[in-house]
């Protein structure tokens, strides 16, 4: 997920993160790619990075849980990027 590897984390973004966020999690890059792999299974296709967001909530019944998601759950996820040509 290179798109994702900064290097360097933005000051400015992570205070901002850190103020509006309430959950954060860590994925693989097998994770990330697992979450490519459900996207692509239901036509939404999309890199390891853009599906990021999907990944981390199919790897983490701890993030689920803390979310307090369920059966009758909607969530909104934004997929940043399109598949790689």
């Amino acid at each position: 997920m290179g798109r994702l590897d900064c290097k360097e984390a933005s000051l400015i973004a992570l205070k901002g993160l850190a103020h509006d966020a309430d959950v954060f999690a860590l994925i693989s890059e097998a994770e990330g790619q697992a979450g490519a792999d459900y996207a692509a299974a239901y036509r939404m296709e999309s890199t390891a990075s853009g599906a990021a967001g999907l990944a981390g909530l199919l790897a983490s019944q701890a993030h689920r849980v803390a979310l307090k998601l369920d059966s009758n759950s909607h969530v909104m996820l934004i997929m940043s990027e399109g598949p790689e040509e």
